[in-house]
């Protein structure tokens, strides 16, 4: 019986509802060919270094393979019950032939346990394949759809973004200029009142130069001041008159003095050249006062200089407020382009809303366009009916005419007249369609003229959009214009106001200048008006002097001896108090100069201290900014070992992960095959038992428990299958799970470093202040150092000029003193001559007193200048000490802190090194689980062979058997030539090629493991060469920016796909236009055509049947 020739609709074998076996394909090929592509898993060879052995699959290829599989069990299937149907009908005949049968049975029994075990393990590899690769197949395409979708929405809602944004705008800008006119009008108000603000203050300086209380307070002093003159004037006046009648009372005198008058004329000529020398004196005291009082004048002129600058303050003030103006100017301007602006936008509104509507106008006129065009359509199509009417009336025509030539007319004249007719009705139809055609031509020139209409309103439209837009830049111009002005308005503000204060400043320091100016002439004043007291004391001294002469001009020697002696003495008392004074002077000069010495060593010693300052500052400098360096060199460790640690812990987890996922599967695959080893072992020997028992009665039962067991593991492989779906699902979103917590982790870092970098940066700007701040200290120490040593020369000029005029001094208390002791011995002469005149002496006496009295006035005066010079210097030079030990301890406070800071860095720098520590610490513990897992992993890889060389030695037991019991058969098969050869041949080819597919499919799918398992070693070792090497977390940064780089590019291709589907499809569309146009017209030519050719054939058909 032939197993592919016929079809048996009796067999029990039921796949898949049908039983068709024409539809299946053929498994019997020839010996040469091995099927492995169309129904083995076949995969290609890879390279290992370059991608994952297994190659990505489609669900459609897994679905192929399952039918074929299916196909080749219902083959099987047909073949057991062939072989039955054969033992039943040879059964009778002899024992051999169930023998035979019996090994062929077994031989097939066999081969498929062989094949059902490989296509297991077949299974097992596309269910893997399936879940590694058909899951994200699907979610990809699922993910492409929905991107596609949220494009489309966002693309959307985007374009009703924008258009609501533009009315926003638009409402925004009107509201804006709105605003921009009442703040352009407050500032109006504004510069209005500053203006008269200005005018006022301008008016109230002019008032104040005018009669500024200082001069009103100068005035009476000035007049006090000529008063004072004309007093001594007057004085002077008074002085003279008394000289004179002491003249006239001397020529009065009697005779007998006159030659007493002559020997003391040559004594006064004497005191004369004394006085003279006084005079000198007073000649130079009042040089100094003219002095003074030119120093006043200066004063004065500088006063008037001030004022000067006063007004051209004004003048200046006045420039600021014509730049006011100006910037107001500039603010109308604006506030007219503004308006102008304004008015612009509003002629384009109302160009816009005028566009508008003559765009829905010609929207209408279109729309009306497209109705008569349907209108006209329609009429087109009515008259392609009535050509079509004509057209069949033609062929009636044409069968009346063939019906004539039937009956052959007898006459030519009505030919000939049927034939004018159907030429003229032939014209009228090719001028009605001549017609037809010039409207169709009309209306498609219409709607092209109305197609052109369109495109420039859309032009139109565009360039308003384009000039919206210009104004929207023009009018965000002229607000930065506004703002521009409005910022050099508020800068001239403060200039104003600097400039007010610097006035202000100015007349501060004008008032306190000529306060002081005021306080040193009431000085002079008052000393003026201590001498001219002085003098009119002396001149009431002299009056009475001069009445007690008049009146007592006989009196006794006696009074004149004691008014002598009285002198005398006030002149001891005198000479006592300036040894007195000299004494104190010399006294106080000698502790200036011991004080004087000791500031001299205090500054040597305060020198001293400040080189000692310099050199610390010097060194902390250096210190500070090596621990810069070192603080900067630890931070990039600290950086570089935080990153290497993160990527370490995050490979460390991805390779705990990934190796827990690895044992997990490979202990699940090691199950399986120990399973599915008893399983097998025990159904080997269970058959072996069955055969053995049932060897010739059961062979029935035997082909059903083992169609039973197909299916059973049919239905076995479809759950195993499935469940291999609901693993790939869960490790999909475990992978999901995982790359989400990985980003998260990132993002935590670049957190941690963003907040580590503020950090340093926040150190390094302390820092750098601290290094500013004492680059200013050791400035301003160097300019104390310079100011010291400029007062020390000061000083030191200043003691030399001291000593000079106390020598000068001396020298002239020395000349006074000798001038005294002349004086004494002239009084002693005088006294020894007895006849002197009373009177006379008395007033040389009184005079020399006066100007003694004059010295020693002007010797403390210029006494207590020099003191007050000294004290002044000397508080100078206390308070530059003062500020220099303040400026010390603030260098010692900040060199404390400084060191302080130091210290607490060198204690972050202790405690970092501990962390680094521990995190090597934590490296090598990683580093001895990663060896552990490794370990493991190469135990199951070996446990893994060893199970395989154990698959592989069984298979290859069976094969060898198998291949045994073929040649046995084909042995059989020869010597009996009654067993069909077609059979023989099929069951050999099938067990041939069952048998080079197995062995091919086990050497590929071993070659296949060890690759995959050789891979997955290199990439391990990759893996953690690439984790220990320093360079990782570049290389992983720069993985990261190729995958951002691949994700940019992915974007850019998805958005040209879409462009150029959009392109495709206005294409398409264009296309099925073009087609839809030229359907209609060739049409009617075609018509025409065929219309004038059937005319020309009757035509010939005519003329032949004439010439007949």
């Amino acid at each position: 019986m032939d197993s592919v020739v016929g079809e048996d609709p009796t067999l029990p074998v039921d796949f898949n509802g049908s039983s068709n076996i024409s539809r299946l394909q053929d498994l019997t090929v020839s010996g040469d060919h091995i099927p492995i592509s169309d129904h083995v898993l076949g995969l290609p060879n890879i390279a290992a270094g370059k991608m994952s052995p297994l190659r990505a699959r489609t669900m459609k290829d897994f679905e192929t393979q399952i039918t074929d599989l299916k196909k080749e069990n219902f083959n099987l299937k047909l073949r057991i019950y062939f072989l039955e149907e054969r033992m039943q009908q040879k059964f009778d005949d002899a024992s051999e032939d169930v023998y035979k049968t019996n090994i062929e049975l077994k031989v097939e029994l066999e081969s498929l346990k062989y094949e059902l075990k490989e296509k297991q393990e077949l299974l097992v590899k596309a269910s893997k394949a399936v879940e590694s690769l058909a899951g994200n197949s699907d979610v990809e395409v699922q993910r492409v759809k929905d991107q596609a979708q949220k494009d489309v929405q966002q693309v959307k809602e985007i374009l009703g973004n924008q258009i609501h944004l533009l009315e926003e705008d638009v409402k925004t800008t009107q509201a804006e200029l709105e605003k921009m006119a009442a703040i352009a009008e407050q500032e109006k108000l504004r510069s209005i009142s500053l203006e008269k603000q200005i005018l006022a203050t301008n008016k109230q300086n002019r008032t104040g130069l005018a009669l500024s209380p200082e001069q009103i307070k100068i005035l009476p002093e000035k007049q006090l001041i000529e008063d004072l003159n004309e007093a001594i004037k007057g004085k002077d006046a008074l002085i003279d008159q008394l000289m004179n009648e002491k003249s006239k009372l001397q020529g009065n005198h009697t005779q007998p003095l006159e030659e007493k008058i002559q020997e003391l004329t040559e004594a006064l000529l004497k005191k004369a050249g004394e006085t003279e020398a006084l005079r000198g004196e007073l000649g130079n005291e009042r040089n100094r006062f003219e002095s003074d009082m030119k120093n006043l004048v200066e004063k004065h002129r500088q006063f008037g200089q001030l004022e000067m600058e006063a007004r051209q303050l004004n003048s200046d003030l006045e420039r600021a407020q014509t730049s006011i103006c100006a910037l107001q100017e500039k603010l109308k301007e604006a506030e007219q382009a503004n308006k102008i602006l304004q008015e612009h936008v509003e002629e384009k509104k109302s160009s816009l809303t005028t566009e508008k509507q003559n765009s829905l106008k010609r929207d209408k006129t279109i729309q009306g366009l497209t109705l008569a065009l349907k209108a006209k359509e329609k009429e087109i199509e009515e008259l392609c009916h009535e050509i079509e009417d004509r057209d069949d009336a033609l062929a009636k025509a044409r069968d009346s005419l063939h019906k004539a030539q039937l009956q052959k007319f007898q006459g030519a004249e009505e030919y000939q007249s049927l034939l004018t007719e159907k030429e003229t009705e032939l014209a009228e139809l090719r001028v009605g369609h001549n017609g037809k055609a010039m409207e169709t031509q009309k209306l498609q020139r219409a709607l092209n003229r109305q197609e052109q209409e369109l495109n420039d309103l859309n032009q139109a439209k565009g360039q308003l959009e384009r000039e919206l837009e210009d104004m929207h830049l023009q009018k965000n111009k002229g607000d930065k214009a506004v703002n521009e002005l409005r910022n050099q308005l508020e800068k001239l503000r403060g200039e104003l106001t600097a400039k007010e204060q610097a006035m202000e400043q100015q007349y501060k320091t004008l008032l306190n200048e000529s306060k002081l100016k005021l306080q040193s002439q009431e000085l002079v004043i008052e000393r003026l008006t201590d001498s001219l007291n002085n003098k009119d004391q002396l001149l009431q001294d002299y009056m009475e002097l001069a009445k007690g002469a008049q009146l007592g001009g006989d009196q006794s020697p006696s009074g004149k001896d004691a008014l002598l002696a009285k002198l005398r003495d006030r002149l001891k008392e005198k000479d006592k108090a300036l040894e007195r004074a000299i004494d104190e002077r010399y006294a106080a000069i000698d502790e200036k100069e011991n004080e004087i010495r000791q500031l001299r060593l205090a500054l040597r010693e305060k020198e001293h201290d400040l080189d000692r300052l310099n050199s610390l500052f010097a060194n902390n400098e250096e210190t500070i900014n090596s621990l810069d360096g070192v603080i900067k060199e630890k931070d990039m460790e600290l950086q570089h070992l935080t990153n290497t640690c993160k990527n370490l812990q995050r490979v460390k987890q991805e390779l705990e992960e990934s190796r827990a996922r690895a044992l997990r599967e490979k202990d699940a695959i090691i199950s399986q095959l120990e399973n599915s080893l008893k399983s097998k072992t025990q159904s080997l020997e269970e058959m072996t038992d069955t055969l053995l028992s049932q060897a010739q009665s059961d062979t029935k039962d035997l082909a059903e428990q083992l169609s039973q067991r197909l299916k059973v593991k049919e239905k076995m492989l479809e759950e195993a299958w499935v469940d291999q779906k609901d693993l790939s699902s869960k490790h999909e979103r475990e992978v999901e799970d995982l790359l989400n917590l990985i980003s998260n982790k990132d993002n935590l870092f670049k957190e941690a470093s963003e907040r580590y970098n503020r950090k340093l940066s926040d150190l390094n700007r302390e820092i750098q202040e601290l290094e500013r701040q004492l680059a200013d200290k050791g400035r301003d120490l160097l300019s104390l150092v310079k100011h010291d040593s400029m007062q020390n020369q000061e000083q030191i000029l200043e003691m030399a000029q001291l000593k000079a005029a106390l020598d000068e001094k001396d020298k002239i208390i020395n000349k006074l003193v000798e001038h005294g002791q002349e004086k004494n011995e002239y009084f002693a002469q005088l006294k020894d001559q007895g006849t002197l005149n009373p009177p006379h002496v008395l007033e040389l006496k009184q005079t020399i007193k006066i100007l003694q009295e004059q010295l020693e006035e002007a010797k403390l005066t210029q006494h207590t200048s020099v003191e007050d010079e000294i004290v002044v210097k000397t508080s100078q030079s206390k308070k530059g000490l003062i500020y220099l030990k303040k400026e010390l301890a603030k260098n010692t406070e900040e060199l404390n802190n400084a060191l302080k800071k130091e210290n607490e860095a060198k204690m972050e720098v202790a405690r970092l090194q501990s962390v680094l520590e521990c995190l090597h610490k934590q490296i090598q513990a990683q580093a001895a689980s990663i060896e552990s897992l490794s370990n493991t992993m190469q135990v199951k890889d070996e446990i893994i062979k060893e199970l395989q060389a154990r698959l592989n030695a069984s298979s290859e037991v069976r094969e060898v058997e198998h291949f045994t019991s073929e040649v046995i058969v084909l042995k059989e098969g020869i010597q009996r030539p009654d067993h069909p050869p077609r059979e023989r041949t099929i069951i050999g080819g099938d067990s041939q090629q069952v048998w080079y597919a197995t062995t091919t499919e086990d050497e590929l799918s071993e070659d296949q493991l060890y690759q995959a398992l050789k891979a997955e070693q290199q990439l391990y070792s990759r893996l953690i060469k690439a984790v220990k090497e320093p360079d990782s977390h570049s290389r992983i940064q720069a993985l990261q920016m190729e995958l951002t780089a691949v994700q940019l590019l992915r974007q850019q291709l998805e958005e040209s796909i879409r462009s150029n589907q959009d392109l495709q499809k206005k294409l398409e569309e264009q296309v099925q236009e073009t087609k839809r146009k030229e359907a209609t017209t060739p049409k009617m030519h075609e018509a025409d055509l065929r219309e004038m050719e059937a005319l020309r054939h009757q035509l010939e058909d005519s003329q032949r049947w004439n010439a007949s």
